[in-house]
């Protein structure tokens, strides 16, 4: 019985001492040298575009909620909710992705013209950009808004294009 009393509190204090020399050495060696190296993805200095989804929609703005621009949530003072003007400057486009179909034959022309030896081609892309009116966007939508200016603190700004993320159940290849 007293060695099994002895073999728990050596263990005990064994356990208690690790812990300690632990938090010793992190805060002597390593905690200067995390300071040093800073954030991994420090909060940004300036946006030009936000994503959300649209809570408001009317002849002349939208509303979109729920834009974060941190992956620090106490980085700074960012507002959540934007207030987004449309002017008749302000492109508007729906994206969507193309058929599958439409993708083989695309990539298929895209490898000719490389095979070919063509000196500058750029690959195909998988979406379409169609342009809309902003009566097209609704309520529960998914947007991407660009100004013309940094709107990281701006809770309200005109939008020098609108990009509507259209949602397809034609996903991968048939």
């Amino acid at each position: 019985m007293n060695k099994t009393i002895t073999i728990v509190v050596s263990l005990l204090i064994g356990l208690v001492a690790g812990y300690a020399f632990g938090i010793y050495r992190v805060t002597t060696k390593y905690a200067p040298k995390i300071a040093a190296v800073g954030m991994i993805f420090p909060a940004p200095t300036q946006i030009f575009s936000v994503t959300g989804k649209v809570t408001a929609v009317d002849a002349a703005s939208l509303t979109i909620g729920g834009v974060s621009v941190s992956v620090n949530p106490f980085a700074g003072d960012f507002p959540v909710v934007r207030q987004v003007a449309v002017n008749n400057t302000t492109k508007i486009t729906a994206i969507r992705q193309k058929d599958s179909g439409v993708i083989l034959s695309d990539t298929a022309a895209f490898q000719k013209k490389m095979q070919a030896g063509a000196s500058v081609v750029l690959p195909p892309s998988l979406f379409e950009e169609t342009d809309i009116a902003l009566t097209g966007i609704k309520v529960g939508d998914t947007v991407t808004v660009s100004a013309a200016s940094d709107i990281l603190g701006v809770a309200s700004f005109t939008a020098t294009k609108i990009q509507l993320a259209e949602q397809t159940s034609n996903v991968g290849l048939k």
